[in-house]
């Protein structure tokens, strides 16, 4: 029930901005839904939104969350990539003045 709040919630703020901690919230209580079973969701939402990750997604990887909120099984392989932070670039080594 919960999560069908949080979709109509989505759905109707559309294009407008979402807070981070609303972004977090939602993300948050799709994934734990999704993988935490029935007892734990509580405790894993609360663990969740307490690490703030989920708050900073692109956009890209928060609808990717909430599009697989009924489809828990490809979840994790359709929208990791899109999730994962960017690495940040590599420093220019010194060459020793070569």
């Amino acid at each position: 029930m919960r999560q069908i709040i949080w979709t109509c919630v989505v759905m109707w703020l559309g294009g407008c901005d979402i807070p981070p901690e609303v972004k977090s919230q939602i993300a948050c209580t799709t994934i734990c839904t999704c993988f935490a079973g029935p007892v734990g969701v509580d405790e894993c939402v609360t663990e969740c939104i307490a690490d703030g990750d989920l708050g900073q997604v692109p956009d890209d990887c928060f609808e990717c969350i909430q599009e697989h909120a009924n489809q828990c099984s490809t979840l994790e392989s359709d929208c990791e990539a899109l999730c994962e932070p960017p690495q940040p670039p590599p420093e220019d080594l010194p060459d020793g003045g070569m």
